[in-house]
């Protein structure tokens, strides 16, 4: 059964227009678009050809022009096809031929293309090997390749000396700019000199044994179902896994790529990446088919943005290609360079391989005019790029720029776990099939087969799809818009997060030059996000970052420490090096205040106790417990440890009083302020204006409304109303209406005469709704009820079926926002699967997921289970004569009846004004829906305190509902 439903809610289609009452699978019309016209990409291309024949075309129409550039020296396309001929020549009388592997241990030159070249027309394949490879990872790739023969420089030779006895099998090495020294008759090994005396046992053949070799073209030796190359990528066991790739993808793509984009001989490519990433392969084959050039970057100058700006300042460079970080990091540098009268040539960027910063496009053509940004996407495993997408516009309203639409010959399915088809707007994992698939991965079988599966999708039973592991969806127009890796899609507390949304809002920070986001876990079981961020001078403080993400995404998704870093690390391949990032110390984080040391014992054991939640070693008497990182969940967890340490129960609302050691401690060092308990809590407590009472929900705490009361201003006194028995003392109300008397005595003791404002989110709104009755029926005056997502308890269900469950999430799933549909399917998808395996064991279970929810201290499931029964179980409203304005959620919840006026008509004369806030019920209270919110009630409580109108404001007070958010 559990499979059956989650095929049926992975098939969710996700239009509004939808119709709720009928089975939400795709119909023959919406499968066909999706899967067989968006995919229609069938194109003619030269499958016979091998790479390297559209090279030697080329040289018979161009063969002065040059080829490649580096420093000082060029070859043009006859000296280049005059070279690769003769170390093919030798090549193949080592024993090279189709199917051969030969690995290229080369850095950045000439000789690197000659190299690869070179063993092409041998009819072999190349394996990079990257020169900054730990020696350990060489010896790996080689010995588990048993490779016979490599090409290198000299001065990479001692580096194979140290490993050299644990590679029997590798016999010939070829030093490709070794000059002629002591050289035996014939095509004999070179005279040992001091770097190589320890290798002598192997053949080393230098560049000379080469020269007298024919340099005509040699017969064709392979065909386009050979291997080309092998490319190494990660594997997540930590063993690398070679992507083996044929010759005749590789021409697909060339023919696309310089079609598609003109393409042609005054084309300059500022060949940047490393052999060992699969964009070198268009850089070299591609420019090279189209009769461009290329210019090789030395690796000395690679990682320096200066050096490769003056080169794209001062030649006729007119093509980059390279993984966004590597782009982002030169585009820094961009006001440092003087262009002077200067005109770049580049007209085409290439950017793929990673997140793509969405204000880059525009930088880019900011300082190269006419330039055209192209995003590409795929994977090595199905060569290079599969996909494009040309950035003309960048939206307003773009988190990411589009993955884009599958290239010719390419096919791409966005799929649920059972390989049934997304529908538009839902994520799933993309794969992708066609002509453009490599042939698997090089000796593991079982590999290839887990990750190539059978093609669902054609007729042919040879077909495959490949499983990427990314995670995407389709946009409206067919575009693909890609939402991170699924191994990337992190869960903190619960909640699913994706580290690009942090690092998209974080980079919009006008002192935020770059910024990666990480999950860290250097404390077993202590998971926490860490930024880490390239700053402007002078560099953001990290109080200002933390505010500026509080007031753009939920509280869960703020990072619990940022770091401060020169410039993003980035792998030989230009991505970003994320081992590399340091481990955040534990040190106190840049804040606005001074230090402060504790002066008595108590608040030495806060700040011990701080410093173990928060995880930071330095903590000021005077630092305020969110600035330091401190949120909801961290709360309930150092009240509880307060409570170990003194015997004292402190109710979570003591940090509005109290968020800092030293005032906490002064509230601990005076028992005598602790007996004299009251529900009121001075929030805000400064302002002229009326104050504002906010009456608690389930949990029994008014921590949550910490981020409304600070969008109300700091004009609008706010204070709060929390449950009695929070202090583990009192015994909790059983009464709606004993609660609404108590509340209005506490709050007549700020405000003894009317006309009072009120508010309550959920069951809180039930309360506030008791409270204006009561008030009402003493002849005082109520000019504003707010009421935030508050449902009538008559429309509550307290036992609802699964079916009810699942009718109601779909209803919800397509009153959201796009954005906001994957996140809510994924979630209420988790709590299904829960309930189906009986993860949920007890209904103390979801209350206490609700608890933490809702800022409630989730050890007081007395209190909880009371305010339950009350509010949701024996409160029956009676009429109230006034306008009630009603905030509701776009979240239907599976345990009410959902009405658009949540059920209060009956009880309110003339009825209710329905006002609605983005985003669901759990969301109401916070980012970036709270905005929403506040904006409103701040209108609200404009009209209610100058006399135009009076209000009653109520909202949707299912509470239940938040036990499985």
């Amino acid at each position: 059964m559990l499979g059956h439903l989650q095929t049926l809610l992975s098939s969710i289609a996700t239009n509004p227009e939808q119709c709720i009452g009928e089975l939400p699978l795709l119909t023959t019309a919406e499968r066909d678009r999706i899967v067989r016209e968006w995919n229609d990409t069938e194109t003619d291309f030269s499958q016979e050809l091998c790479i390297h024949q559209l090279f030697e075309a080329q040289v018979e129409l161009t063969p002065e022009a040059v080829a490649v550039v580096f420093e000082d020296r060029q070859l043009t396309y006859r000296e280049l096809n005059w070279r690769a001929n003769q170390l093919a020549r030798h090549l193949q009388q080592l024993g090279v031929k189709p199917g051969v592997l030969v690995a290229v241990y080369l850095e950045r030159s000439l000789e690197t293309v000659v190299a690869v070249m070179g063993i092409l027309k041998a009819g072999g394949a190349y394996v990079p090997l990257e020169p900054s490879f730990p020696k350990a990872r060489i010896q790996l790739l080689l010995s588990s390749l048993a490779i016979d023969c490599l090409v290198t420089q000299t001065s990479l030779l001692p580096n194979l000396d140290e490993i050299q006895s644990q590679l029997p099998a590798l016999q010939h090495l070829i030093c490709l700019d070794a000059e002629k020294r002591d050289i035996g008759r014939g095509a004999q090994p070179c005279a040992p000199t001091k770097d190589t005396k320890k290798i002598f046992d192997r053949q080393i053949w230098l560049r000379a044994d080469l020269d007298r070799l024919p340099t005509d073209n040699l017969p064709l030796s392979a065909s386009s179902d050979d291997v080309a190359y092998v490319i190494f990528t990660s594997g997540s066991t930590g063993t690398p896994k070679g992507v083996v790739v044929r010759h005749q993808p590789v021409i697909n793509l060339i023919q696309w790529v310089n079609k598609t984009f003109a393409v042609n001989s005054s084309d300059r490519v500022l060949f940047v990446t490393s052999l060992c990433f699969d964009l070198s392969v268009y850089d070299i084959f591609g420019l090279l088919a189209a009769g461009g050039s290329i210019r090789v970057v030395p690796n000395r100058d690679v990682q320096d943005p200066e050096a490769l700006l003056r080169i794209l300042r001062d030649e006729p460079i007119t093509f980059w290609d390279s993984a966004p970080p590597a782009l982002q990091q030169l585009a820094t540098f961009f006001p440092k360079i003087e262009w002077g009268d200067r005109h770049p040539q580049l007209r085409l960027v290439f950017m793929s391989g990673d997140w793509i910063p969405v204000k880059l496009p525009d930088t880019l053509k900011a300082t190269f005019p006419g330039v055209k940004v192209i995003s590409l996407g795929g994977a090595t495993e199905a060569t290079v790029w599969s996909n494009s997408y040309p950035i003309q516009t960048v939206e307003p309203h773009w988190v990411s720029i589009p993955y884009g639409k599958p290239i010719q010959n390419a096919r791409y399915h966005i799929l649920d776990s059972y390989l049934n088809p997304c529908p538009v707007g839902v994520a799933g994992e993309l794969h992708i099939g066609g002509k453009c698939l490599a042939s698997g991965y090089l000796n593991q079988p079982e590999l290839t087969a887990q990750r190539f599966i059978p093609d669902p999708f054609s007729d042919d039973p040879t077909a495959r799809l490949y499983k990427t592991g990314d995670l995407a969806r389709y946009l409206p127009d067919g575009n693909i818009e890609f939402l991170g890796r699924i191994d990337h899609q992190v869960k903190i507390r619960g909640f699913r997060i994706e580290l690009g949304e942090i690092e998209t809002v974080l980079a919009q920070h006008p002192q935020v030059r770059e910024t990666v986001i990480l999950v860290r876990e250097d404390e077993p079981g202590n998971k926490r996000l860490v930024a880490y961020v390239v700053g402007h001078q002078p560099a953001p403080a990290t109080s200002e970052l933390r505010r500026f993400l509080q007031e753009r995404l939920p509280e869960y998704m703020v990072p619990a420490a940022f770091v401060a870093i020169a410039e993003i690390p980035l792998t030989p391949n230009g991505k970003v090096d994320r081992r590399a990032l340091p481990i955040p110390d534990r040190d106190r984080p840049d804040l606005e205040k001074a230090f402060a040391a504790p002066s008595n014992a108590v608040e030495l054991q806060l700040t011990q106790i701080w410093s173990e939640v928060l995880g930071i070693q330095s903590i000021g008497v005077s630092d305020n417990f969110f600035e330091l990182g401190g949120h909801s969940l961290l709360a309930v967890q150092l009240f509880t440890q307060i409570e170990s340490k003194f015997g004292i129960k402190l109710p979570l609302a003591t940090l509005f009083q109290a968020p800092t050691i030293e005032q906490l401690a002064n509230i601990l060092g005076q028992p005598q302020q602790l007996v004299s308990w009251s529900s009121l809590v001075a929030i805000q407590p400064h302002g002229d204006r009326s104050p504002l009472f906010c009456i608690h929900a389930l949990g029994g705490n008014v921590l949550g409304y910490q981020k409304l009361v600070r969008h109300l201003g700091s004009e609008q006194p706010v204070y709060g109303l929390q449950a009695r028995g929070l202090d583990g003392k009192q015994n909790p109300h059983t009464k709606v209406e004993d609660m609404a008397a108590d509340y209005i005595q506490e709050m007549r003791t700020v405000q003894p005469n009317s006309p009072y404002l009120l508010c309550g989110f959920s069951s809180g709104g039930t309360v506030a709704f008791e409270m204006a009755r009561q008030l009402q029926a003493q002849g005082e005056e109520v000019a504003l009820l707010a009421m935030f997502d508050t449902y009538s308890p008559r429309l509550f269900i307290h036992n609802p079926s699964l079916f009810r469950t699942i009718y109601t999430y779909l209803h919800t799933l397509c009153r959201l926002p796009l954005p906001e549909k994957q996140t809510y399917f994924l979630q209420k998808l988790d709590w299904i699967h829960s309930l189906l395996t009986g993860k949920q064991s007890s209904k103390y279970d979801l209350w206490n997921n609700y608890a933490l929810s809702e800022n409630a201290n989730p050890y007081d499931m007395v209190l909880i289970e009371a305010l339950k029964q009350a509010t949701m179980v024996d409160y029956v409203p009676q009429s109230y004569s006034g306008r009630v304005a009603l905030f509701t959620s776009k979240e239907v919840l599976r345990w009410c009846y959902s009405t658009p006026d949540r059920g209060w008509n009956s009880f309110v004369e003339p009825g209710v004004e329905i006002h609605e806030i983005p985003g669901t019920h759990l969301g109401l209270l916070d980012e970036p829906n709270v905005q929403v919110l506040a904006s409103k009630l701040k209108n609200c409580l404009e009209q209610a305190q100058v006399g135009d109108r009076t209000l009653s404001l109520v909202g949707n007070s299912c509470v239940m509902e938040l036990s499985i958010g």
